[in-house]
């Protein structure tokens, strides 16, 4: 049995916001002097409303929905989603997965309940015992590879392209198509 776990915003999901991450996390290095690797957690219906609107762009499948959906039927596979979206997007992520017709793709969907996402995810690769991980975050990646069993999976954009990782794929397709090589 083959676990393969998979992000959502930027790996299921094209997620144009993605592209402003380089200029931010420039900002926060920079301007904040934060090198600790932390991500903002909405706590108020203001900030909750701002994160949602941001994560609204989340909107069009990523370039392999249909082969996500065609992996998902093999029954050597499981399929996991783990996002790191907090828990009040919920009805978004429901409502995305219905329109695109993958409710019955995943074993299993988890959603962070305001943990600091890069932990979540690792929590969760390890309570699911994925061999497999895929993640647009470069950050996340890097905090995740020396952490894991599971191999991880970089999905990378435009402006993070020219960064060094072995295991990089431009969109979701190129990554399935590479783990059922394995």
């Amino acid at each position: 049995m083959t676990r393969i776990g998979l992000d959502f915003d930027g790996v299921v999901v094209y997620d144009p916001v993605r592209i402003i991450r380089a200029p931010v996390k420039w900002f926060k290095k920079n301007v904040l002097k934060k090198n600790k690797l932390s991500f903002f957690v909405p706590k108020n219906s203001w900030q909750r409303w701002v994160w949602k609107t941001i994560f609204s762009s989340s909107i069009w499948p990523a370039k392999g929905i249909d082969l996500l959906r065609q992996t998902s039927r093999n029954k050597n596979v499981e399929m996991h989603l783990i996002t790191g979206r907090f828990d009040f997007m919920d009805a978004h992520l429901e409502n995305w997965l219905t329109k695109y017709k993958l409710n019955g793709s995943f074993k299993s969907v988890n959603i962070n309940r305001q943990e600091q996402p890069h932990l979540f995810k690792e929590r969760m690769i390890n309570e699911l015992k994925l061999d497999y991980f895929v993640e647009d975050n470069l950050d996340v990646v890097l905090y995740l590879a020396p952490r894991v069993k599971a191999k991880i999976l970089w999905i990378y954009n435009i402006l993070d392209a020219n960064k060094n990782y072995g295991d990089r794929f431009p969109y979701l397709e190129k990554a399935l198509v590479w783990i059922s090589g394995q």
